[in-house]
């Protein structure tokens, strides 16, 4: 199968969790024997060799002209095809007009590109940041779309949308989800999430967790790692561990309010959170 991936992060640019799971879901889905292309866009032109001679070019171009649908670097690496595109800064006055303009860039993009690279057989976006050039790509070339919805701006909010820029990224992610021939979410949770905010049929949806490469930990199986359990924790004691972006959809809190009952259980456990985020205090 030949597969289009388009993410807003990728390697080396991660910002967060999105980044990280598509880091790893591509190689994994390469080893399978999926024929795939990603594209991601990036901000700066000097990270990558493009194609383009930005320099020559100091004026942001027309997202519609073919010169600025060149202006991609385009690698192989660990059997996929990356296509980065250039997507230089304008004067967007908040996040989602970015998206907006940098979705315009990749949809150009693509359509020139899939002269050379394509046709594929699918479409695959993760969440609104790619879900406009997603779903305008589905439509012009009539590629099956796949949607992974990783968190959804309701959701983050605590189910209360409370300004313009909250209700327009909620009613862009709607338009994916229902844009989407079939939609991925990693927990039973965001399965019941969509169901309830989206009204998006079971059937529509499917769960697949985000998987975890752990081969990296392997280095450090015969190393003796005492005295840096010994910061946290005496040799008798036990360690409740967990680490994530301390925001409160991750539910650390819910951790916190259960140690009680945990050291009633267990008088010997210490519990250790690591991460940075607005919850960390």
């Amino acid at each position: 199968m030949r597969v289009l991936m388009i993410s807003w992060e990728y390697p080396p640019h991660i910002e967060g969790g999105l980044g990280r799971h598509v880091a790893e879901l591509v190689p994994a889905l390469a080893e399978q024997g999926v024929e795939l292309h990603i594209v991601t866009p990036i901000f700066e032109p000097a990270t990558v060799q493009l194609h383009s001679d930005v320099e020559n070019n100091p004026e942001p171009a027309d997202p519609t002209t073919p010169r600025l649908a060149q202006m991609a670097a385009v690698d192989v690496e660990n059997g996929v095809v990356v296509h980065r595109v250039f997507a230089p800064q304008n004067n967007s006055a908040d996040i989602y007009s970015r998206v907006i303009e940098v979705n315009q860039y990749i949809e150009v993009y693509v359509n020139q590109a899939s002269e050379r690279y394509g046709p594929w057989e699918l479409i695959h976006a993760h969440d609104w940041l790619t879900g406009f050039s997603g779903t305008a790509l589905k439509r012009t070339k009539n590629y099956p779309l796949l949607a992974t919805i990783h968190a959804t701006e309701r959701g983050r909010v605590r189910g209360h949308l409370s300004n313009h820029l909250q209700w327009t990224i909620d009613k862009s992610e709607c338009e994916l989800i229902h844009d989407a021939d079939r939609v991925i979410v990693c927990s039973r949770h965001m399965f019941n999430e969509l169901q309830s905010f989206f009204q998006v049929a079971a059937p529509k949806l499917d769960i697949v967790p985000n998987g975890v490469d752990i081969s990296g930990l392997h280095n450090y199986r015969h190393e003796d790692l005492g005295a840096f359990r010994a910061k946290y924790a005496a040799p008798h004691e036990r360690i409740v561990f967990t680490v994530s972006r301390l925001v409160y959809e991750k539910g650390v809190h819910r951790l916190v309010e259960a140690t009680p009952r945990i050291l009633n259980g267990c008088p010997s456990a210490r519990i250790v959170i690591a991460g940075k985020g607005p919850e960390a205090d």
